[in-house]
């Protein structure tokens, strides 16, 4: 049945107090003559407010109403999960086959000797890549075409770095280390910083565009400048491993750290983010 609430009892008041009614009816008619309790107004029969609730509950599913049923609910879950994740392999799986296909047709189509390097441009839409054929090709990563190519070094091209801004490209060989303007496609200044019978090794451009690093025998830091202007030597520091052969460079942030690869099989950091660099040893 109906219930009305009609308003709030309250102990201590000195007034009468309103109450709940079960017949609408006569509520109704009462409501008119009746005043609120706390406004002194006549209360229309809009203000009333019907409670109702529904008798009727819901009842359980069956399979949930015993522990057999509700482990066949369990296990239909884990089936739809399964089936969800065997989708997301599937896909995965062609990603990965029509990655490994175009990679296939690049190096079947254009490089005879294979690739000894590559990075990618800072736009992430050109591929760089330094083969043993002592050439350096530039790849539109979408089309997967070769738009540009650079000759010139003696021997494989041990490694390339782009600048920040990805205006300049600097690629290592055992002649020295050759930079090149992205934007008119030519080679502009070259390094010997070692003799005939010592490599080049890595090449790498800070994260600001500021320094480039050097390794070989040695490893050196220029001064990043324009097409026009010298790029000066503004540090050198020996090979401590002793064996005369830095494998790779790698600056840490802001360039206040270079990471150091040689070829005894150790890292070595040289510089501290609090002193400029400076040499420090490092551990395997």
């Amino acid at each position: 049945m109906d219930s009305v609430v009609f308003g709030t009892s309250l102990r201590g008041n000195s007034g009468g107090t309103c109450g709940v009614k079960k017949d609408w009816s006569s509520l109704r008619a009462e409501a008119n003559r009746k005043a609120s309790c706390v406004t002194g107004e006549s209360l229309p029969a809009d203000d009333l407010i019907s409670v109702k609730t529904n008798k009727a509950v819901k009842p359980r599913p069956l399979q949930a109403a015993s522990i057999p049923g509700m482990l066949g609910l369990f296990q239909n879950e884990w089936d739809a999960l399964m089936l969800s994740n065997y989708a997301l392999e599937q896909q995965l799986h062609t990603a990965r086959q029509e990655l490994s296909h175009a990679l296939y047709q690049v190096n079947e189509a254009t490089v005879q000797d294979g690739f000894t390097s590559a990075a990618f441009h800072p736009d992430g839409l050109i591929l760089g890549t330094g083969t043993a054929e002592s050439l350096v090709r530039i790849w539109d990563v979408k089309t997967q075409a070769n738009v540009a190519k650079f000759e010139g070094h003696t021997g494989p091209v041990t490694d390339i770095s782009f600048s920040e801004n990805g205006y300049f490209l600097a690629t290592a060989a055992s002649d020295g280390v050759k930079l090149w303007d992205l934007r008119k496609l030519k080679n502009f200044r070259s390094f010997a910083p070692y003799d005939a019978a010592t490599p080049t090794n890595t090449v790498e451009f800070d994260y600001s565009g500021s320094y480039l690093a050097v390794g070989g025998s040695d490893i050196r830091i220029y001064q990043v400048a324009s097409v026009k202007q010298e790029w000066n030597t503004v540090k050198v520091f020996p090979d401590l491993s002793g064996t005369g052969k830095v494998t790779s460079v790698r600056f840490g942030p802001d360039a206040s750290y270079l990471a150091v690869a040689t070829m005894d099989r150790q890292l070595r950091i040289l510089g501290a983010p609090t002193s400029g660099l400076e040499t420090s040893a490092g551990t395997p």
